[in-house]
């Protein structure tokens, strides 16, 4: 009878383990790259504008990471861009729309460009500003993310 209820016990703990780890590597990370350019206008003739290369990283956990390397030009000043942009976000519904909260940024030592500058395209926390935007396939490992204001890009995602 010890035998049995050892052989269960043990039965029991290799199949709790086993899920342990089958869930651990369902929570993988997706990346998918990008490059942008934003143009925003501000009364000159040429706007702000941001060239960048992208990463998105996104977890199970609704939670990601935007890393964003290269440069903003304003009037005759360009700035080096290399910081990285944490959020959250939520689905708000069954078509692909996300509801993207910026929660903090880390910024390199070699990112000078001055934060009103970079808030005129991603506002973070403090303003409480929720993003909504929809993501679209279109073949396999191709997407398109488009945000209320009809800005869109393109996304390649790691296999």
């Amino acid at each position: 009878m010890k035998k049995y209820i050892a052989a269960s016990i043990i039965v029991v703990t290799t199949a709790l383990v086993s899920a342990a780890v089958v869930n651990k590597r369902n929570d993988n990370i997706k990346i998918c790259h990008s490059e942008v350019v934003w143009i925003k206008d501000n009364g000159t003739p040429d706007g702000i504008s941001l060239k960048s290369k992208m990463s998105i990283l996104t977890s199970n956990d609704n939670q990601g990471r935007i890393n964003v390397y290269g440069y903003i030009k304003d009037k005759d000043a360009t700035y080096r861009l290399d910081r990285a942009i944490y959020f959250n976000y939520q689905p708000v519904d069954k078509k692909g729309n996300y509801a993207v909260n910026f929660t903090s940024s880390s910024i390199t030592t070699s990112d000078n460009t001055p934060d009103d500058l970079f808030s005129n395209f991603i506002q973070l926390e403090q303003d409480k500003i929720k993003y909504y935007v929809n993501i679209t396939k279109m073949e396999d490992n191709i997407y398109i993310l488009k945000d209320e204001a009809y800005s869109s890009f393109t996304c390649h995602v790691e296999k």
